[in-house]
């Protein structure tokens, strides 16, 4: 219930959750992993600028 859709479906249907199928999970319309993806790039940039230059190949 931390999203505006989430929050929704609780008023709605009273479910504090919801379960998708796979097909909506695997459709064009997904962006579970693209946002996944993003987040691991992110955090990778993160560590490396923290940690020094030993990480980074060119400045």
């Amino acid at each position: 219930m931390k999203t505006e859709v989430g929050q929704e479906v609780y008023e709605k249907y009273g479910l504090p959750a919801m379960e998708i199928t796979d097909e909506v999970f695997q459709s064009q319309y997904g962006r579970q992993f693209d946002e996944a993806e993003n987040r691991k790039h992110g955090i990778k940039a993160m560590m490396a600028a923290t940690l020094g230059t030993h990480f980074i190949t060119s400045i």
